[in-house]
């Protein structure tokens, strides 16, 4: 624990991985139902911090820092249990106690209406059929900053869109932006990336598979096609680890937006056939589906991948707005 809570920068992710790995209980398919559920409601915190409680205390339901327990609650952390850690903005830690981990403080002045017994009832998320079309439209609108050149086509029934890397057969992809002088600039270059889907897809439809598609995509599944290469490469997973990932990804990105997603019938009867999980990378997971839900909104091209892995584009637009200025 002391390691941990020393924390550099540089280590944070090696130290969490060490985490991930060290732990065993949230592979039980039970418990990887409880998370995903988790995931779906508990917005309180970043995914990836309701993910990192996840892989401490499997079944943690709802989890909360004690000043604000006894505030909020009237409710005192127990004698001798251990916090739950997670990541603070603007500062290394922060300390969460789970519900399971408090008892009332029957000396508290204060008046609680608060029923904690709903707070733990099961969860059952409204679901709707319909994606937000401003959503829809502006992820599409970000994904030549990730990369990836989208496209429609005619296909069979049975496809539904695939993500790959570009070839050299692939058109001019155009990256448009506004500058810091205020004017739209574009810039032509070949896609690293691209993703295509059926032109028969509903906006819902096309969302799902995006979200499928994105999962593989922000879980670096695929070969790295940008000039400076990451350093946490997964292609060389197994194919039932890479799938199962994705699927994972696509579902909560789905019913974080109330859709029922295809990948839901598939990690249903996986849960209900297996005893465990694939060796799954949970962090990773919450990672990719916070990025996706990053492209909900607009970024600027500094901030696309397309810009922080390649020098060529970075000289591009730098001349390009240079020129106009």
């Amino acid at each position: 624990m002391d390691s941990f809570l020393k924390l550099e920068p540089d280590n944070i992710q090696v130290q969490l991985g060490e985490l991930y790995t060290a732990s065993s209980a949230y592979r039980q398919s039970e418990n990887y139902r409880r998370f995903l559920a988790l995931c779906t409601n508990f917005k309180r915190y970043s995914l990836f911090n309701v993910s990192l409680v996840y892989l401490q205390m499997p079944g943690a339901r709802f989890y909360l820092p004690p000043q604000e327990w006894e505030r909020s609650y009237g409710r005192l952390i127990k004698n001798d249990e251990r916090p739950l850690i997670a990541l603070q903005p603007f500062a290394p830690i922060m300390l969460l106690y789970d519900v399971s981990q408090t008892i009332p403080n029957n000396s508290s002045p204060f008046s609680h209406n608060v029923q904690l017994d709903k707070l733990l009832e099961p969860f059952n998320a409204s679901v709707s059929q319909h994606i937000d079309t401003d959503k829809l439209s502006k992820l599409l609108d970000n994904l030549p900053y990730c990369g990836i050149q989208y496209s429609k086509m005619r296909t069979g029934s049975l496809y539904a869109g695939k993500l790959q890397v570009g070839n050299c057969r692939d058109p001019l992809m155009d990256i448009t932006w506004t500058g810091k002088d205020g004017q739209s600039h574009i810039l032509r270059c070949p896609p690293p990336y691209t993703l295509k889907c059926s032109e028969s897809l509903t906006e819902t439809e096309t969302f799902t598979t995006l979200a499928h598609e994105l999962g593989h995509f922000f879980l670096h599944h695929l070969p790295c096609a940008f000039e400076e290469k990451w350093n946490d490469s997964r292609c060389n997973l197994d194919h039932n680890t890479v799938e199962f990932e994705a699927e994972s990804v696509a579902w909560l990105v789905c019913k974080r937006q109330k859709i029922e997603p295809p990948s839901q019938q598939y990690l249903a009867e996986y849960l209900n056939a297996n005893q465990e999980i694939p060796p799954v990378d949970i962090l990773a997971i919450a990672k990719a589906v916070e990025k996706i839900e990053a492209l909900y909104h607009s970024l600027t091209i500094e901030k696309g991948l397309i810009y922080k892995h390649n020098s060529s584009i970075r000289e591009s637009v730098r001349t390009i707005e240079g020129k106009t200025s």
